[in-house]
């Protein structure tokens, strides 16, 4: 591990501490459980990342790019569950359209933040699920 770390960090790409353990760990945020084989946030992230949006939705306006801040936080701890990601459509069509203006969030847009946050409890991937070998897509309303 340490050469690895030594090559990466020779050529400009700065690695955090390193650890080596059979049971796991944390690092930036996310639990590797070595014992379950699962990844998880930790209790911290997800609870400053809930409190972020709290703060954020009491606010009738806030810069569009302080939104985009808080939802790249949400993105982060939703790829350990990826089908929420999805959840967050209308919120990228918001941030592109008002993008350095403070204006109120659409009706939509909070709504989908609300939604998702709350289904942060299911971000967990599991390390022996299968991978599926091609990637499937269907539009629900056929």
């Amino acid at each position: 591990m340490g050469g690895l770390c030594d090559l990466l960090d020779s050529i400009g790409l700065e690695t955090h501490e390193t650890e080596v353990s059979a049971v796991g760990g944390e690092t930036l945020g996310t639990r590797l459980d070595g014992v379950r084989l699962a990844t998880a946030a930790t209790p911290k992230r997800l609870a400053r990342v809930r409190q972020a949006f709290r703060w954020a939705l009491a606010r009738r306006a806030l810069n569009v790019a302080v939104w985009e801040e808080v939802v790249e936080h949400l993105t982060h701890v939703c790829r350990l569950q990826r089908g929420l990601l999805s959840g967050l459509h209308t919120n990228y069509a918001f941030i592109r359209a008002n993008y350095q203006r403070a204006v109120p969030l659409w009706d939509s847009t909070s709504e989908e933040l609300l939604h998702t946050v709350a289904a942060t409890v299911f971000c967990v991937s599991y390390w022996k699920l299968g991978w599926a070998p091609v990637v499937g897509i269907s539009d629900s309303s056929l």
